[in-house]
């Protein structure tokens, strides 16, 4: 680049002093030409390359493989390695970064026993088929399980969680409607078997004190179906009363 100004610089030099630019302004351009010229094969000659990238110190490295460290075991080895070509100050930077970095991977630990946990609580939980009291009660059992693994989950996140909830949350409103359903189904049972008892009575004849116990041992079992009947709708208890 040098030499090809040099030559230029030369050409138009011998071009200026030959008179072969009579005119004044071109001669003004020409020496402004020449003074750009000049500069720019100055410049294209003392251009330098950047500086390479400065290497990572033994902290900063050490730090990276704390960081990136799979086991407690890992992150202190990547301490140990450099322990002794750090400072102090740097040496107590990295050993908090170890047990950052170890209760990282405990509390990962954690969660994912945790999420085993709620798994397998979830997959107990049965409400395909509530219709016998044997099967609410083991529903009903689950569920207390679920609750517990969720209440145990204390490092598994918002987000896993609130799935697990929702399940919990379904299966008490299946279990609560069934449990429902067959108490009412058993209460109406009860009022039934009590009012045919008391219809079975010839209340016309009572003229002996066997009869008229009788007749007031099946009223008294009508009234305690009727308190009993808290499933039933207000309506049919009264058509009953």
């Amino acid at each position: 680049m040098t030499i090809f100004c040099f030559y230029k610089w030369e050409s138009l030099g011998t071009m200026f002093n030959n008179h072969l630019f009579d005119n004044q302004l071109l001669k003004t351009c020409l020496a402004a030409v020449f003074a750009i010229a000049l500069t720019a094969c100055s410049s294209s000659d003392t251009a330098k390359a950047p500086p390479p990238a400065a290497e990572s110190t033994p902290y900063e490295m050490a730090l990276d493989r704390i960081a990136a460290a799979a086991t407690a075991e890992a992150a202190q080895a990547a301490y140990d390695a450099v322990k002794d070509d750090i400072s102090a100050a740097e040496g107590d930077k990295l050993k908090a970064a170890v047990d950052d970095r170890t209760e990282a991977l405990a509390m990962m630990a954690r969660a994912e026993t945790q999420k085993m946990e709620l798994m397998d609580a979830a997959g107990s939980v049965d409400t395909s088929d509530l219709s016998t009291a044997e099967a609410i009660a083991g529903a009903h059992a689950a569920i207390v399980a679920l609750k517990a693994a969720l209440a145990a989950a204390a490092d598994v996140s918002d987000g896993d969680k609130a799935t697990y909830q929702g399940q919990l949350d379904a299966a008490e409103t299946a279990v609560a409607a069934a449990q429902s359903a067959l108490d009412q189904a058993a209460q109406a049972m009860a009022l039934s078997g009590a009012v045919k008892a008391l219809q079975a009575i010839d209340l016309s004849g009572l003229s002996t004190d066997e009869a008229i116990d009788a007749a007031k041992a099946a009223i008294a079992d009508l009234r305690t179906a009727l308190e009993a009947a808290t499933a039933l709708a207000a309506t049919a208890v009264n058509g009953l009363s």
